[in-house]
């Protein structure tokens, strides 16, 4: 909807005064430029921020934990498989546009801001793809990644055969619930790459269509919705951050709600573990700090096709990664 343009700009209702209560990239990520202006067409209610999450068994003696950077990845990758005892990644790079997000955690350019044209393969983006066509190559990465998403991870993970996920921090509740053994052995680091360009996570928004009879009431209700008070009552009741930044602030340095069960009334819930509450803490720091976003941009979808489409031929190595990229960038230029 907001790529036809069926949705309200919602600077056209709020001032910048009213704005600055959110986490400015929550809002980045509800935002999308045309070519012309940016237009914020929805309100971030709630958000996840993905971290680190690994298993140190899997890991070898004296790692220290998960790698912080490529070289370092593609070395313990290669270590966990020598191993035998499964893989130390599963990456979905050809799913859903994954790669942008791969591209711009890098710092790799995706737009030429001054003509909107696509420049990505001008500027490295064959180089990094050649580094994960390698990894697929030598057999460290299951080639099941290839077709299957991330929830294949997930079932991976919680069998004792993966080392580490980029997810969500609710995702350990489950982890806690389906594998105790493999959440003993559970812990928690920054997103990967550590010092990356963004931060990683996914918000609910609310938005409110053009052809609203009540757009002033719907702005007013949404406002409502995802203020203070509302989005910490959120946090109390659900693994999520808060895109306010005072409440957010307070996610960053306290311990998340206990989850509330059935005749808690008469029995105190159980104390979260350690894990838990390092998990809770370090994703609401990172979105505090986060400095940039991947940007929405036009036809978001189309483009999510291209780029799976030439990331599968370079790792099928129907094409070289500098070539699966520099057609993927004419292919994408060539939409506009």
């Amino acid at each position: 909807l907001a790529q036809r343009g069926a949705l309200i700009d919602f600077r056209d209702y709020l001032s910048e005064a009213e704005l600055s209560a959110y986490v400015p990239v929550t809002l980045q990520a509800a935002s999308q430029y045309n070519g012309q202006k940016e237009t914020l067409f929805g309100l971030p209610w709630y958000v996840t921020s993905a971290i680190t999450i690994y298993n140190d068994a899997l890991l070898p003696a004296g790692v220290g934990g998960p790698p912080r950077d490529y070289p370092a990845m593609a070395r313990l990758a290669k270590q966990v498989h020598e191993q035998g005892k499964g893989y130390l990644l599963m990456p979905t790079l050809a799913n859903g546009g994954q790669f942008f997000k791969v591209l711009f955690q890098a710092g790799v350019p995706l737009v030429d801001e001054t003509t909107g044209r696509f420049v990505f393969a001008d500027h490295g983006a064959g180089q990094a793809l050649a580094f994960w066509v390698a990894l697929f190559k030598s057999g460290v990465i299951p080639r099941e990644s290839l077709v299957e998403g991330h929830q294949a991870a997930v079932d991976r993970y919680q069998s004792g055969t993966l080392g580490l996920l980029l997810t969500g921090a609710n995702f350990l509740n489950m982890v806690r619930e389906n594998a105790p053994a493999v959440f003993q052995t559970t812990r928690v680091a920054p997103q990967f790459p550590e010092g990356g360009k963004g931060v990683d996570f996914s918000e609910m928004i609310l938005v409110v269509p053009k052809r609203s009879a009540h757009p002033k009431e719907a702005v007013a209700f949404a406002r409502f919705v995802t203020n203070a008070e509302n989005t910490r009552r959120l946090t109390q009741l659900a693994p999520v951050l808060s895109p306010n930044k005072v409440v957010l602030q307070l996610q960053a340095r306290e311990h998340p709600a206990l989850p509330t069960q059935a005749g808690s009334d008469d029995h105190a819930p159980e104390p979260l573990p350690p894990v838990i509450i390092e998990a809770s803490q370090l994703s609401a720091r990172q979105l505090l700090g986060a400095q940039a976003t991947m940007p929405v941009l036009p036809r978001q979808n189309e483009l999510n096709q291209r780029m799976d489409y030439f990331v599968q031929q370079a790792l099928l190595e129907r094409l070289t990664p500098e070539a699966a990229m520099a057609q993927a960038q004419a292919a994408m230029n060539g939409l506009q």
